[in-house]
């Protein structure tokens, strides 16, 4: 349960990098 939690916010942090980027590219 705990490895699918943390596997759950990886991927969000990564989406939200991913917006970042798109939002603000440098």
């Amino acid at each position: 349960m705990e490895a699918k939690a943390k596997l759950y916010i990886t991927i969000m942090k990564q989406q939200r990098q991913n917006r970042g980027l798109l939002m603000n590219p440098s």
